[in-house]
């Protein structure tokens, strides 16, 4: 299972509270490459591709680590989503060049080969609005102050782009507006 969404939408409460309802095993397998988002923030291009090729590589990896396991477990944002969102949102925010994003989109094509897809996506989907009144309310930590309404709401239109067009496994979208 993999849940998906904007930042602030509820995806680490939803996946949390199904991993202890369902007792799978909760999958974030980008921990190491959070030293990045710092860097990232403060100067995009020239840390948007190693940043993402970091965590598409600590993401196939626990993911290829869970497989093996035979454990059921869930994944806090999809490894796909990493690819056809977040890569996306640097190519069009110029953070990444054409040649980068052709590199990245060329080595997760490698990395995810054989990988197979999900069971099923959630995705929780929020309003830009109340993604950027959760973050206030929590407390923006570092690097989520870069998280203006304008950088929620182009994420949130990839993200509505993404969804829609998403054919490897079926997709269920949780309204996470009300659902906090």
């Amino acid at each position: 299972v993999s849940v998906v969404g904007n930042v602030g939408s509820g995806k680490t409460t939803v996946s949390r509270l199904i991993c202890e309802q369902l007792r799978f095993h909760y999958v974030h397998g980008d921990r190491p490459s959070k030293a990045y988002l710092d860097d990232l923030f403060n100067e995009p291009s020239r840390w948007a591709f190693e940043c993402q090729i970091a965590f598409l590589a600590d993401k196939v990896a626990a993911i290829r680590a869970g497989l093996i396991s035979g454990a059921d477990f869930l994944v806090d944002r999809s490894v796909y989503e990493d690819i056809g969102v977040f890569a996306k949102l640097f190519y069009e925010r110029k953070s990444l060049d054409g040649r980068g994003y052709a590199t990245y989109s060329e080595v997760a094509s490698l990395l995810t080969t054989g990988l197979p897809p999900p069971s099923v996506i959630l995705y929780c989907q929020s309003s830009p609005t109340e993604c950027g009144r959760r973050l206030t309310e929590r407390g923006r930590r570092g690097f989520e102050v870069a998280y203006t309404d304008t950088y929620l709401t182009h994420l949130d239109t990839i993200y509505g782009e993404w969804v829609s067009g998403f054919d490897m496994c079926p997709v269920y979208t949780l309204d996470t507006d009300d659902l906090d």
